[in-house]
């Protein structure tokens, strides 16, 4: 699914699988189909998706000790200019 919308990847299979004499505006079907599309095993999705997640909750945690920093010094500096 997420092949078929980047363009990087599949300008370059469809730019095969297109007949040269036509500009490139008809897909050979057969062609197309002989195509092969690399996906990571279910094993090495799963670890992506784990380490993502780790990001995601690290990245979580940063946002809110910045946040609080930043309420800290907001506060300090209403102390420094009464």
């Amino acid at each position: 699914k997420y092949y078929i919308n980047y363009e990087p990847i599949m300008g370059k299979v469809l730019s095969r699988c297109t007949k040269k004499t036509t500009m490139m505006t008809n897909l050979v079907a057969k062609d197309f189909l002989k195509e092969t599309v690399f996906v990571p095993s279910l094993a090495e999705q799963k670890q992506i998706g784990i380490l993502l997640n780790t990001l995601d909750k690290f990245i979580t945690l940063h946002q809110l000790k910045l946040d609080r920093l930043m309420s800290i010094k907001k506060g300090l500096l209403q102390q420094l200019f009464v």
